[in-house]
C-alpha cells in the first residue's frame, strides 16, 4: 500500500510541477495509468503495474514493461517456491529473455515435489493406494488375494501386474501378493531397492546403485537386463522393462513386434511409463514421446506441452500437466480418458481400461471400466 501510495504521489507531482506532463496527459488520458504503472514496477510492486500495463496494451511501451513485470513477478514467486505460480506467469512470456531457462528450473521443481506421491497409487484391475501411515487400501479384483495387504506397513510405493500386487518398504524390501505363476514374487533376496514395477508376469526391481533386477516370464527377453547400469527410473509393460539412465537416454528389452522397445534416440527424458504394448517418456522440456502400437492413438502425443508426470495403460496415455490438470489419449471405450475435469492433481496411474489420480488433499478421482469395482475410490482419502 505504501508503493501504492508513493507512486501515486510522484504522478501528482509530476502533473502539478511539469505543464508539459499534465498536457500530454490531458492529450492522452492512458498517460496518467501508464506514469503510476511506471513507478509501481520502479517500486517493484510488479503485480499491481503488470495489471495496469495489460489495460495499456498497445500504448507507448506498455507491452514491453507488462511482460518484464510479469517475468520480475515470476522470479519472487519462484524464490518462494511457489512454482506452480511463476510457471503460470512465465508461460504468458515464453520468448521473453530468459524464461525458457526459468520454465525448466520451475518444471523440474514441480515434478521433485511430486516424487513422493508418484508411487502412492496403482491401477489396473484392482486399485492400490497408500495411506499417510504407510499401510495401503484397496478396491477390485482379488481372485488370486492381489488385494490381501492388510499386513503391510511402512510402503513408500505400489505397483499392479496381471493379478499380483508389490509393495516397496521404507527399508528397501519388497512385499508381493497375488498370482506367481512365473515366480514373479520371489522377492527373498531383494534388498536394498529404491522402485519396482510389474508387467504382465514379471517383476522389475531398481537398487540403490542404480542396477536393475527381475524376477518372473522371460518369454520375450523381458527380464535380459543384467547390463543395464546408471538406471534411475524403470518401468514394465506386458512383456517389455524400461529404464531411464541417467543421462537422459533410455533402454528398453523384451518383445518389440510394435516397436515399444525402439527408444534408442529419444534424449533428454525425466521420466518414462509403459503400457501393454507402447511405452512412453517425458521429456525436460514438458514435451512427451512416444513408440509402440497406436491402433487407439495411444501414441498421439506430439502436441502435448506442460507435462511433468505420464501414465501408460493398456491403450490409452495418460499426462499430468504443470497446473494439477490432466490430459489422456488412446482408447476411450470405457471411458478411461475422461479425465479432463480434473484439477489439483499430484500422482496418476493407468490401468487396463481405467485411469486414476491422487489430489492434493488426499481424495482420489477414478474414470472408466468398473467391472471388479477397481474405480470405487470415492470414499479414500490416502492423507488421513
Amino acid at each position: 500500500m505504501k508503493r501504492i501510495l508513493a507512486a501515486l504521489c510522484c504522478v501528482f507531482l509530476l502533473t502539478a510541477l511539469c505543464p508539459a506532463f499534465a498536457e500530454s496527459a490531458e492529450a492522452d488520458p492512458r498517460e496518467n495509468s501508464y506514469q503510476i504503472a511506471l513507478n509501481m514496477e520502479n517500486e517493484q510492486s510488479y503485480a499491481l503495474a503488470a495489471r495496469l500495463f495489460a489495460k495499456l496494451a498497445g500504448y507507448r511501451d506498455s507491452d514491453a514493461h507488462w511482460q518484464n513485470c510479469q517475468y520480475q513477478q515470476a522470479r519472487i514467486l519462484e524464490e518462494e517456491e511457489k512454482y506452480q505460480e511463476a510457471y503460470g506467469l512465465y508461460a504468458l512470456i515464453p520468448d521473453f529473455e530468459g524464461c525458457d531457462a526459468r520454465l525448466d528450473a520451475c518444471r523440474a521443481a514441480i515434478r521433485e515435489a511430486l516424487k513422493p506421491y508418484a508411487g502412492r497409487i496403482a491401477a489396473g484391475d484392482s486399485t492400490i493406494g497408500i495411506r499417510r501411515n504407510g499401510t495401503v487400501a484397496g478396491v477390485g479384483l482379488n481372485k488370486h488375494g492381489e488385494r490381501n495387504t492388510q499386513s503391510w506397513k511402512d510402503v513408500v510405493a505400489v505397483a499392479v501386474g496381471y493379478h499380483y500386487t508389490l509393495g516397496l518398504k521404507k527399508t528397501g524390501k519388497v512385499y508381493s501378493v497375488g498370482n506367481n505363476d512365473y515366480a514373479q514374487r520371489k522377492l527373498g533376496s531383494w534388498t536394498g531397492i529404491t522402485a519396482v514395477a510389474a508387467g504382465e508376469m514379471h517383476t522389475v526391481g531398481l537398487t540403490k546403485d542404480g542396477k536393475v533386477l527381475t524376477l518372473g516370464n522371460n518369454d520375450f527377453g523381458q527380464r535380459n537386463t543384467q547390463k543395464w547400469s546408471g538406471i534411475v527410473a524403470i518401468a514394465a509393460g506386458r512383456r517389455h522393462t524400461v529404464g531411464l539412465r541417467q543421462d537422459g537416454t533410455v533402454v528398453a528389452v523384451g518383445r518389440n513386434d510394435d516397436e515399444q522397445c525402439q527408444t534408442e534416440d529419444w534424449t533428454d527424458i525425466v521420466a518414462v511409463a509403459a503400457g501393454t504394448y507402447h511405452t512412453v517418456g517425458l521429456k525436460r522440456d514438458g514435451t512427451v514421446v512416444a513408440v509402440g502400437k497406436n491402433d487407439s492413438g495411444q501414441c498421439g502425443v506430439s502436441e502435448w506441452r506442460d507435462i511433468v508426470a505420464i501414465a501408460a495403460g493398456a491403450g490409452h496415455t495418460v499426462g499430468l500437466k504443470w497446473d494439477g490438470t490432466v490430459v489422456a489419449v488412446g482408447n476411450n471405450t470405457s471411458g478411461q480418458c475422461s479425465v479432463s475435469a480434473w484439477t489439483n492433481v499430484i500422482a496418476i496411474a493407468a490401468g487396463n481400461l481405467n485411469t486414476v489420480c491422487l489430489k492434493a488433499d488426499g481424495t482420489l478421482s477414478a474414470a472408466g471400466d468398473n467391472l471388479y469395482r477397481q474405480c470405487s475410490i470415492a470414499k479414500w482419502n490416502l492423507m488421513r
